[in-house]
């Protein structure tokens, strides 16, 4: 069996929504981390190197924080359950918008996102590209997104400015407005990052120590 820091190197190099989808990252993610040991720092420079690379995934933020922040959960059953619930709501809203006939021409699109915030989220540049032409023919947007998605707001506002920094075009990533046609589906929860995981480098103003 690869040894789980040697999955997590080859995970966050390959980490890229080009590549991979948000469901997939945060599963082999949670396969691998939870194979660290909870109570040594190993498992908190793991945490840092992957959000330094996977900064974009509000899933990846809050698998960390459940992870640093209690020794008792059992994040794999966890991750389960967030993105079968997540699979459910869709499923429901789906039925909901297309059976009421709430779009014009009768067909929804749904994308995954990768990180939300009340009036943004962050999706892949195809998904964004797909949503703005659905809402031009008049069509509704399903935007799926787990609890982990609603990230805290130090991180989104860093989340954010990173995106407009036009350096940073490769990532193909893009911020969409919600509202309209355009709407998240998924259930919200408040959870917060530890002080272990905010340092310089992950998110720029805040400092709990480096590495």
């Amino acid at each position: 069996m690869v040894h789980p820091i040697e999955h997590l190197r080859a995970l966050a190099l390959e980490a890229r929504p080009q590549w991979v989808t948000p469901d997939e990252l945060l599963s082999e993610a949670a396969d691998a981390l939870a194979r660290l040991p909870r109570d040594s720092g190993e498992l908190v420079v793991a945490c840092r190197r992957l959000l330094d690379r996977c900064w974009f995934s509000g899933d990846l933020w809050w698998l960390c924080a459940l992870l640093v922040g209690s020794t008792e959960v059992d994040v794999r059953d966890r991750v389960g359950k967030s993105l079968a619930e997540m699979q459910r709501a869709v499923s429901a809203a789906s039925r909901r918008l297309s059976g009421g006939g709430a779009s014009a021409s009768g067909q929804l699109t749904v994308h995954r996102a990768w990180m939300a915030a009340e009036k943004s989220v962050v999706l892949s540049s195809e998904a964004a590209t797909a949503v703005r032409r659905a809402t031009s023919e008049g069509r509704e947007v399903l935007v799926a997104t787990t609890e982990g998605c609603w990230v805290p707001e130090e991180v989104w506002s860093s989340v954010a400015a990173r995106l407009v920094d036009t350096r940073r075009t490769d990532l193909s990533l893009e911020l969409v407005r919600l509202g309209g046609l355009v709407e998240t589906v998924g259930r919200r929860s408040r959870w917060s990052v530890p002080p272990a995981l905010l340092r310089r480098g992950i998110v720029p103003g805040t400092d709990g120590g480096d590495s």
